[in-house]
């Protein structure tokens, strides 16, 4: 029985990408996107633990969508600069 459920799990994460691009994989949503979550991923012989997968993953979203509005300022400052610089 054990051998089913193995079998059926990785059938599960094989269908994942198809989920991802149809917009049902689940996951945790942050600044970027969405994430897969630890246990959606298949870490045999990796000896990758959840902890180690928590500081690589995570995200400060606050930190990001500060970064993300500064660049856009920015962005928008320099295009007004080239066109008055530059014009047509």
């Amino acid at each position: 029985m054990a051998g089913l459920r193995r079998e059926h799990a990785r059938a599960e994460l094989d269908d994942r990408p198809i989920g991802r691009i149809e917009g049902t994989a689940q996951g945790e949503e942050h600044a970027f996107s969405i994430s897969p979550r630890y246990e959606d991923i298949d870490w045999g012989g990796l000896g990758f633990t959840r902890e180690q997968f928590e500081q690589v993953i995570s995200v400060n979203d606050a930190l990001w969508r500060d970064e993300l509005a500064c660049t856009t300022s920015c962005s928008k400052s320099c295009n007004r600069a080239c066109r008055e610089r530059f014009p047509r």
